[in-house]
């Protein structure tokens, strides 16, 4: 059984209703993910589940995401969440980086719709981390001045004293 948002009450005007049935479906999808045995883990499951949880991601997105600041966190983020979890059991089912790079591309336009995402941008360092590549770029990573840290003890810290 698949879960699917009614567009009547989408297209609705009650945006509080609108996200309360957008947070049904994802309490149900969550749940569905979750109680997966790992016999039923397979390349052709989670590639239904990650294309399914990606329609709904961007289907939620023009429904209910729509008019949002840029300091709010979309209400469908969940969403991209799960797509990201299919997205990597995929690599460690088949170790193909390419699976990776695709849930590092998920991960990053989810941080152009919720830039105040802490959760999209832990799993982007870890992925980047898997992929071998620099965390820094597009995380806004600021780098530290050692001369800075010396006056408060951290310099000691990190360079020994002759």
């Amino acid at each position: 059984m698949i879960c699917h948002l009614e567009t009547s009450r989408i297209n609705g005007v009650r945006l509080k209703e609108n996200e309360e049935e957008l947070h049904r479906v994802i309490n149900v999808l969550k749940f569905k993910r979750y109680s997966i045995s790992p016999a039923e883990v397979t390349h052709e499951t989670e590639t239904k589940l990650e294309a399914l949880y990606i329609e709904k991601y961007f289907d939620a997105l023009q429904k209910v995401g729509i008019g949002l600041a840029s300091t709010e966190l979309q209400p469908a983020d969940d969403l991209a969440f799960l797509a990201t979890n299919s997205i990597i059991s995929l690599w460690k089912l088949t170790a193909d980086d390419g699976y990776l790079c695709t849930a590092a591309a998920l991960l990053e336009y989810v941080l152009t719709r919720s830039q105040q995402s802490f959760l999209a941008r832990l799993l982007l360092v870890r992925i980047y981390r898997l992929l071998g590549m620099s965390i820094y770029h597009g995380l806004r990573v600021q780098f530290t001045d050692p001369d800075r840290c010396a006056g408060s003890g951290i310099g000691t810290l990190s360079y020994p004293t002759p």
